[in-house]
């Protein structure tokens, strides 16, 4: 994992990863933002586990960009299956309820699907790795 993932974004994308690998719709469904209609939810959380099941099941990393505070967007490395994914995740509610949420809007398999251009091919390709020196 590179960058500054919140506390919260970080088990967003957690639960997200956990939940396309178990291929668990309706939880996955739930992680969605407020807009997106439940049709529509629906519709991505089918995809992603039909396109990324495979992959979440093994090694996942996540490059975390953005400062974490109020939105973030989140590309996951699925090593497995070679495959990249950009996420956007945010704060999402009423004032003072706010949890984290992920945008859900992909209802065609190939757009769920498709890897971000702008993004490094491998993980950590930006940089912003940190080094342990123990």
């Amino acid at each position: 994992m590179v960058g500054y993932p919140s506390t919260g974004s970080l088990l967003v994308m957690q639960e997200l990863v956990w939940d396309i690998a178990d291929g668990r719709t309706a939880e996955l469904r739930k992680l969605a933002t407020g807009d997106s209609s439940d049709a529509v939810a629906q519709k991505t959380a089918e995809n992603w586990i039909k396109g990324f099941g495979a992959g979440a099941r093994g090694k996942v990393t996540g490059d975390f960009y953005d400062d974490g505070s109020e939105r973030q967007v989140v590309v996951l490395y699925f090593h497995g299956t070679h495959q990249v994914k950009e996420f956007t995740v945010r704060l999402d509610g009423d004032a003072g309820k706010e949890d984290w949420r992920v945008l859900m809007k992909s209802t065609d398999f190939k757009d769920a699907t498709q890897a971000p251009s702008w993004a490094p091919k491998e993980p950590g390709g930006t940089g912003s790795t940190m080094k342990n020196n123990n």
